[in-house]
């Protein structure tokens, strides 16, 4: 399973989920009017993204912290280094959405997808697929709380 852009054709689309702020509480504090980002190294969909929203926002930001790995990255948003993007349905632990502000900008929707090996799949690997693929399929009937 991995992410792609929307629209791409890569791989066998399983959903699409909007990019998301998120911070120990949701209404994060801006030291300065600055905003402190919390992100992955490059090449990186959500990196992209988040850099991208602030530039075409005009808002001042600064990166507080790089890592390759979520743990990392969750570690830092929870000790209060700045904000982090990440897909909504996949928010760390101890880590919030955070509350609509004008120094947020909205960053865009990813599309997970799932990633098939050439040729014959043994069967391990098949069953992998057909239970990610289902689960994603229940998940999308499901009726949406607000």
């Amino acid at each position: 399973m991995c992410k792609r852009w929307p629209g791409a054709d890569r791989g066998e689309f399983i959903w699409r989920d909007p990019i998301v702020w998120c911070a120990p509480e949701r209404i994060p504090d801006f030291p300065h009017g600055q905003v402190q980002l919390i992100l992955y190294p490059p090449p990186s969909i959500t990196r992209f993204l988040a850099l991208a929203a602030m530039e075409r926002a005009g808002v001042r930001w600064r990166l507080s912290c790089t890592s390759g790995s979520l743990s990392g990255l969750a570690a830092a948003a929870r000790a209060r280094l700045g904000i982090m993007a990440h897909s909504r349905m996949f928010i760390p632990e101890g880590l919030v959405e955070c509350a609509p502000h004008p120094l947020l900008p909205k960053l865009g929707d990813v599309e997970f997808i799932l990633l098939r090996a050439s040729g014959r799949l043994r069967e391990p690997i098949g069953w992998l697929c057909a239970a990610i693929l289902t689960k994603a399929d229940l998940a999308s009937a499901e009726p949406k709380h607000g």
